[in-house]
């Protein structure tokens, strides 16, 4: 017992002093202004590496390699390693100090002093997985020769060092970076951002990326009724705040409250046609007319590449802040964002700005040189009928105000209790389903290769892995790629390997062994 608790001191006098010697060198690369700390993490390799070589090749036992296996040793390493998960899981990672500071006041500096904005990436950190990974090391070295009895035990240990040596690998020399680019753009620039400065660098890439398509996949359309609230005083002053939002298909024919003397009901509900859903946008270039789809690519209308970007029934113009928007969702005004190239993506720029079903020839262009008029649009679905529900309010049990409200025509609004309450039927904003981006690597100005990545759907070339990261809906050209070079991944997955195999083989292999024995023993 007294052998067990000083093993349990010298455990914990190892981990202690690998952790302060991990701390103050991290403070010392923070104050030389050094952005990584990999000349201290290669020197704690190199150092390690020596150690474990230097204690199995001892001719005798060495009571440091004898602490490094025990059990004290292994569950203090263990231990640390768990409340340093814990706490790395309870401290929001990499936030901008700023952002740190407020979320956790005074206690951010102390925080700061042990690393703990960027916990698993901290050199006392890396030194606990380093004795971890020692530990193991000597404990399959001191299995030596590896017999086919021991060697799922020696896999077992050799693959979680692998494991750390391939993440070690990837955070030396792996390099992660944003891609934000448009439809038809080419790029061999990617962006990254510091996370505790917030400024921005830019890496070059061995190739050059091309994004030819964008599109986004959408759940169906939602449809409520909300009941919204003025908060101002007066019929006709401040502001509306939501109070009640309502289901049609699931909750007609239901009275729910709004206030103390007033209810609403919803008596009916329907989705409208079909054919109410379905909008038809036509495009018409050289005499040559074209049905397209907004945020989709054609390659060949007329031997032109037409791109077409966002669609808005109700177009205007915000002249403050320079921007087009939608108003509502009924076509008053359909506009379709178009950009026409001569030939292909390659070729030089037609027309590129919004065209109008019901101004045809109006030049709404920027940044194309073209002659002669713009394309023509036609909108078909102008005289669509939507979904539509009709409600009643109730005042006590007495019915007030009888309503019908449609989604594309009509009236859009029903008011009660004097101008205090108002009645909305909308379409709720929905997440897209998926987004999907096409992408081309060009290499020496050919195509090398052509992808389609979206979602948990990534591609990898030239040691660099590509994935959907996000989109913006207000701009439905625009595709933002995370690309990201980790140099160390297979290293990874080859320890993971190993790992299952030594795991496998000590519970299968073993036992099937000692079965075949058994029944060898008895037949004799």
């Amino acid at each position: 017992m007294k052998d067990q608790k000083q093993a349990y001191k010298r455990a914990a006098l190892w981990c202690g002093t690998v952790m302060l010697a991990g701390l103050a060198s991290q403070h010392v690369v923070a104050a030389s202004g050094a952005a990584t700390a990999t000349i201290p993490r290669l020197l704690a390799l190199a150092a390690a590496a020596a150690f474990v070589l230097a204690i199995v090749a001892s001719p005798r036992k060495h009571k440091t390699g004898d602490l490094l296996v025990s059990a004290p040793f292994v569950v203090t390493v263990l231990g640390l390693i768990t409340l340093a998960t814990i706490a790395g899981t309870l401290v929001l990672q990499r936030l901008q100090p700023a952002k740190f500071t407020a979320l956790y006041g005074s206690a951010a500096s102390a925080m700061r002093v042990l690393f703990l904005e960027d916990l698993f990436h901290s050199l006392w950190f890396s030194g606990l997985v380093l004795l971890t990974c020692l530990s193991l090391g000597v404990i399959a070295l001191r299995r030596w020769p590896w017999r086919w009895g021991k060697l799922g035990y020696v896999c077992a240990h050799l693959g979680v060092v692998i494991i750390a040596a391939g993440a070690l690998l990837g955070q030396l020399g792996g390099h992660k970076g944003r891609i934000d680019t448009e439809v038809g753009q080419v790029t061999n620039r990617m962006r990254s951002v510091d996370w505790r400065t917030g400024e921005a660098t830019v890496a070059e890439l061995p190739f050059a990326v091309r994004l030819d398509d964008f599109r986004i996949e959408s759940h169906d359309p939602v449809f409520r009724v909300y009941v919204f609230q003025r908060t101002g005083e007066g019929d006709h002053s401040g502001a509306f705040k939501p109070v009640l939002a309502l289901a049609p298909d699931t909750q007609k024919g239901k009275r729910v409250a709004v206030s103390e003397g007033h209810a609403i009901r919803i008596d009916d509900y329907a989705t409208g046609d079909d054919k109410a859903q379905k909008t038809r946008h036509v495009v018409e270039i050289g005499g040559v007319a074209h049905e397209v789809e907004p945020g989709r690519a054609y390659p060949k209308v007329a031997g032109k590449h037409v791109t077409v970007g966002r669609f808005f029934p109700h177009f205007s113009y915000d002249i403050q802040n320079k921007q087009a928007r939608n108003v509502s969702a009924e076509p008053i005004n359909p506009a379709l964002e178009v950009t026409v190239r001569d030939g292909d993506l390659t070729g030089a720029v037609l027309y590129q700005g919004w065209l109008f079903a019901k101004m045809p020839g109006f030049d709404m262009s920027h940044g194309a040189e073209r002659s002669g008029p713009p394309p023509n649009y036609r909108f078909d679905g102008a005289g669509a009928s939507g979904p539509r529900v009709s409600l009643t309010i109730l005042a006590g049990e007495k019915e007030v105000t009888k309503g019908s409200l449609t989604l594309l025509k009509g009236q859009h609004f029903v008011n009660f209790a004097d101008g205090r309450y108002v009645v909305v039927f909308r379409q709720r904003d929905t997440e897209a389903k998926n987004y999907y981006s096409t992408l081309s690597i060009l290499k020496d100005g050919k195509v090398a290769e052509t992808r389609q990545i979206f979602v948990n759907e990534p591609f990898s070339f030239g040691g660099y892995t590509f994935y959907q990261a996000n989109f913006d809906p207000r701009n439905l050209r625009y595709s933002g790629i995370d690309v990201v070079r980790d140099p160390g991944l297979w290293l990874v997955i080859f320890g993971l390997v190993t790992m299952l195999f030594g795991v496998f083989q000590i519970f299968y292999f073993r036992t099937l062994g000692r079965r075949s024995r058994e029944a060898q023993t008895c037949s004799t």
